[in-house]
């Protein structure tokens, strides 16, 4: 083989990976507490019984990708519970974390500055009729926090993240 085929060879490789399809999932939690509660709650017996506080959980989840194809969204699985998923498209980055803040406390940044496609991911209760999931997409959710499932290219693909980044908690007024 001469010099000419073997530059060849290497230049071809390196042009593939430059046109790889690049992706990223970004996954945050956030507890809320329900803002001002009554304090009591009355059992069935009619006896009254001090109300637990009702705790929430708020999920923010984003898809960044370099591919162009259109993307579909498959499945969603939030500590190993599987859900519908929407994914819309975000105009502009950075994204930013949208609450009242403290004086003196910065927003969270959370998806940086890029120039990828960059979908927010928002779940529904699966139905009965979506419940497909391919076995690897339900063996991935038991080892990580977030599983998003999708299609792009004509191929299914899975990303996942081991944990969730905790938010700043907050309350509802």
């Amino acid at each position: 083989m001469n010099m000419k085929h073997i530059i060849t060879a290497v230049l071809s490789i390196l042009s593939m990976g430059a046109f790889a399809q690049s992706t990223k999932l970004f996954g945050y939690k956030q507890t809320v507490s329900a803002g001002i509660d009554a304090g009591r709650e009355i059992s069935e017996d009619g006896t009254m019984t001090k109300a637990q506080p009702k705790r929430m959980v708020n999920y923010f989840m984003y898809f960044t990708t370099t591919s162009k194809a259109r993307l579909y969204p498959v499945a969603l699985f939030i500590d190993g519970v599987r859900y519908d998923v929407q994914a819309v498209a975000v105009k502009q980055t950075p994204v930013v974390e949208q609450r009242q803040l403290m004086p003196g406390q910065k927003a969270q940044v959370l998806v940086p500055k890029t120039t990828a496609m960059v979908y927010q991911l928002t779940s529904s209760h699966a139905t009965a009729a979506s419940a497909k999931t391919t076995a690897t997409a339900k063996t991935t959710a038991q080892n990580n926090a977030l599983v998003f499932v999708y299609r792009q290219g004509g191929k299914t693909y899975t990303r996942s993240l081991k944990t969730l980044t905790q938010l700043t908690p907050d309350a509802m007024q």
